[in-house]
Order: structure tokens, then sequence, then C-alpha cells
């Protein structure tokens, strides 16, 4: 499997090959693979010019047993994946809510399930759409919240505004998204759509971590939650 962590690129799998493209200028991410020897980490910057590009050139002709080659590798990708789903599966976690109040005509986000890679934390959740008009779900930027001699809640929480009031003030870093998936990106009014999000961990200890969605014409989406 392969994956970018942005979606200005395409990724296109082909038996053993990753091809990607890029739909941006001046967009660089990562691109993940996992096979199943393990998961690789790369770099993708800019082409840049193209005089300046390294450029190979082959004729090589394809083997007689390209076919057969191709639907082995196609198996073992299969299996791969049934691996890292089974694996993520069962270390998914319920997310508990506290002080979380549903809003009437606003878009209200709620954390479902987390699971935790060895970089990585993968978030399932819902927007539901309790306002008038339609709303587009956008990837959240995200950001870890540190507080100052206040001992840290239980993992696995999301937090309301009040109960984040309570630590005073907060500082706050960005972290990487590495990737975003939604089930429904444009949500009519009283529709529910699922996507999930991949960010960088930051430790091995629960932290705080802040999710700030686009605006659904009054405020931004704001929501907290210890993972």
């Amino acid at each position: 499997m392969a994956a970018a962590g942005s979606e200005a690129f395409e990724i296109e799998r082909h038996g053993t090959r990753v091809f990607v493209r890029p739909t941006k200028p001046d967009v660089a991410t990562n691109l993940f693979v996992w096979t199943e020897h393990g998961r690789s980490i790369y770099e993708l910057q800019p082409a840049g010019e193209v005089s300046k590009m390294d450029v190979l050139v082959t004729s090589a002709q394809q083997p007689a047993t390209h076919a057969a080659v191709e639907s082995v590798s196609k198996e073992d990708v299969a299996k791969v994946a049934e691996q890292v789903l089974s694996q993520t599966l069962l270390n998914t976690k319920p997310v508990n809510a506290v002080g979380i109040k549903t809003q009437k005509n606003r878009v209200n986000v709620r954390l479902e399930d987390v699971a935790r890679g060895k970089d990585a934390i993968y978030v399932r959740y819902q927007v539901t759409n309790l306002s008038t008009a339609p709303y587009r779900i956008i990837a959240p930027s995200v950001s870890v919240l540190t507080t100052a001699g206040t001992s840290m809640p239980d993992a696995n929480l999301q937090l309301g505004a009040s109960y984040l009031e309570a630590f005073g003030k907060m500082g706050i870093a960005p972290i990487e998204l590495l990737h975003s998936e939604i089930d429904q990106q444009d949500v009519a009014p009283g529709k529910t759509s699922t996507g999930v999000l991949a960010i960088r961990s930051s430790g091995g200890s629960p932290q705080i971590y802040q999710f700030v969605f686009g605006s659904d014409n009054i405020s931004p989406i704001v929501t907290a939650a210890v993972l």
C-alpha cells in the first residue's frame, strides 16, 4: 500500500511499482509505502526546472512472465493490506466525550475511535451538519496544547470548551497532519459524514491535541482530545 501526506499528489499502484503524480506545483510532502517487510517513508520534493532534472530512459522489454509476476504481486499487496487492517482493528479504542454538547444550528464534530501506530495516531471522526447550509469538510490543522502544573486527564477523551477553560492559559504547537480521508466531503443539512486522520505522534505519553476544521459560516469548528 502507498499513501501521500498531501492531497496534492495522486498515488497509483501497479504490482510492485508505485507511481506518484503531483497535481499542484511547489508542494512537498511525505510518501508512505507499506510492504510485507515493514513501512518506508520518503520525502517528495517539487520537481523544479526540467533542465535540472535527472532523467532515466530505458527501452528494456518486459519479460514474458510479466502477467504472472503482476498477479502474484497483487496477492502479496492484498495480504499486506489485510494484515495492516487486522492490526489496526485490534488496536482501536473508543474516544469518550467529556463536556461535549450537541450545538443546534451548527456543525458538530465527534471523535469516535483512535488507533496508535509506531509513529502515528489514527483518528476516526464524524461530522454532523445541523445547520441550514451545506458544509464542506476540509482537512483540519492540528496542534498540541500544553499546560503548566496541571495533571493530564486519561487518554482517549474528547474535551468540551468548558473543560479546556479549566486548564487556563495553554501553549500551542502545530504538528504535521500525515493523511486525511473523508467519506463525503460535502455534508448536506441534517446529514453526517465520516473521516479519518493520521497525525504524527508526539511521544509515548498522552497529549492534548486540538483540531481546527473550516468555518460553518459562524466560526471555525474546533475540538480537542487527549490521545
